[in-house]
Order: C-alpha cells, then sequence, then structure tokens
C-alpha cells in the first residue's frame, strides 16, 4: 500500500471519458502483484477501468487494467488509509499507444477513438480487435465488471451470454417505443450479435496469425461494433444514478498488526 509518510512509484494513469476523450496523468502506487494487486494513495483519483502503466527495470513497460478500486480505512489512524484495486495485465500487443486521433465519419465517437489510427495506417486486424475490445470494456464497465465461479473478470462469449440474457439482461438495449413481442425479439438477437462480435470478430484477430483482413471488409466489421456502442449508449442512459458513494470498506485482517503499530510515526 501507499499510506501516508511512505513513498511508491510514479506510473502513467491512462482513463477514456466521454466521446472518446482521453484523460493522462502520472500517478503514484505500489504493484503488490496479480494476487493482491496494485494500491495508492486514499486520495488518488482512480476508477474501475482506468488504465496504469508501469515502466520495469528492463525498460519494458506492464499495463494493468483495474478493477475493483476499493477505498481501506485503517481502525489504527489515517496514515495506513489507502486506495486498492485489483487489475488486469494487458498484452504487449493490446497496449493502447497515443497516436494521432482519427476520426471516422459516421461511426461511434468510441470506435474512432479506439480504431482511427489503426485504419489509418492499414492495421485493418488490429483496427477490428481493437474496435471490438472497446465494445467489451464497456460492458464490463457499465455492469460492474462481472465475475466466474472462479472470482475471475468475465470477458467474451460468456460476459455477453451473462449480460445480455433474455431471462435476465443487465442492461437494456433496446430501441426506444419498442413493443413487448419486438423487446423479447431484440433482447435475444442482441445477445447473440454481442457473443458473434466477441467470438467471431475480434478472438481470431486477437490471437494468432494475422488474417489479413481487407478494407471494405473491416469497416463493416466496424460499422456492427458501432452499431453495439449506440446501443450501449441507449442501455447507459437508463441505468439509475447512484445516490451515494459506496461504504468504505475495512482493512483486511493483518494490515494494522503490532509490528505495523511499532511502525507508526509518532505525532
Amino acid at each position: 500500500m501507499v499510506p501516508r509518510g511512505m513513498r511508491g512509484k510514479m506510473m502513467k494513469l491512462r482513463r477514456v471519458l466521454g466521446e472518446g476523450e482521453v484523460h493522462e496523468a502520472d500517478i503514484e502506487a505500489m504493484d503488490l502483484g496479480p494476487k493482491d494487486g496494485i494500491t495508492f494513495r486514499v486520495d488518488a483519483d482512480v476508477e474501475d477501468g482506468d488504465e496504469v502503466t508501469d515502466t520495469l527495470p528492463n525498460g519494458k513497460t506492464k499495463t494493468m487494467r483495474l478493477h475493483d478500486v476499493h477505498v481501506l480505512q485503517s481502525p489504527f489512524g489515517d496514515n495506513l488509509d489507502h486506495t486498492g484495486a485489483k487489475y488486469t495485465v494487458i498484452p504487449a500487443r493490446a497496449v493502447p499507444s497515443t497516436p494521432t486521433p482519427v476520426t471516422l465519419p459516421g461511426l461511434h465517437p468510441l470506435i474512432s477513438q479506439a480504431s482511427g489510427s489503426q485504419v489509418a495506417v492499414r492495421h485493418f486486424d488490429d483496427a477490428v480487435s481493437s474496435a471490438c475490445q472497446a465494445v467489451e470494456d464497456r460492458v464490463q464497465a457499465l455492469t460492474g465488471y462481472p465475475k466466474n465461479n472462479k472470482n475471475a473478470p468475465l470477458s467474451g462469449k460468456p460476459l455477453m451470454s451473462l449480460v445480455f440474457s433474455p431471462q435476465a439482461p443487465m442492461l437494456d438495449i433496446t430501441s426506444d417505443n419498442v413493443g413487448e413481442v419486438q423487446k423479447a425479439d431484440e433482447v435475444e438477437g442482441y445477445m447473440y450479435l454481442f457473443m458473434g462480435v466477441a467470438q467471431a470478430l475480434r478472438n481470431p484477430r486477437s490471437h494468432g496469425p494475422r488474417l489479413r483482413t481487407s478494407e471494405p471488409e473491416a469497416m463493416e466489421m466496424l460499422a456492427t461494433a458501432s452499431l453495439l456502442m449506440r446501443a450501449l449508449d441507449r442501455a447507459e442512459s437508463r441505468l439509475p444514478q447512484p445516490r451515494h458513494k459506496p461504504p468504505m470498506q475495512q482493512l483486511p485482517r493483518g494490515i494494522g498488526s503490532a509490528s505495523a503499530r511499532a511502525a507508526r510515526p509518532k505525532r
């Protein structure tokens, strides 16, 4: 953790805001590994979906996508208070750089932000993969990063089948003024669209050899991802707004022990 009086390591934080705007900033953090996650100062401005990049001693970088961000409050004084988070390491080939923004006319702004620069340099497989990943990232963020029975974040087909299940959809992506019969068709149909984009469009371009997707075909795939982003716009507008911040969580057992108390500076 990075309690008061202790120094972490300066890393780079990246956050995608509305309309595809990207916010980047330096942030002090301490990477404790995949099991224990990463910690920040208690007042750090971090949230689920943020990406934090650490430069390793060998010069390579490690980029972590945050989830389960929470504030830990010590019963032994605010010197031990800190913000913690779990993370998923983003493979090096998928780490977003900061290229010159390129707008793709007619497509959703988040698809332009994710794929525009790759289309501009004719990296069509990467453009499709990035667009589909952007759709998945947004589904995860809107639903609070659902997990499987092993407490690992869901992704791909399992994520989409859960979130858009006709029996209990977590997001309402149906059209405005839709009738009941139409609504049932849309719910089930969109579930298969989201599953198909993850499995048929993204997965083959994220794993294995390049498919050499042609420009016309890639643009049609990006249009499909754009359609799903607009459906997510509707879903997001229908989500209830939180009325208050979540309560502080108690410090995990073991933190604040006798040895930790002995190490606290006297006031």
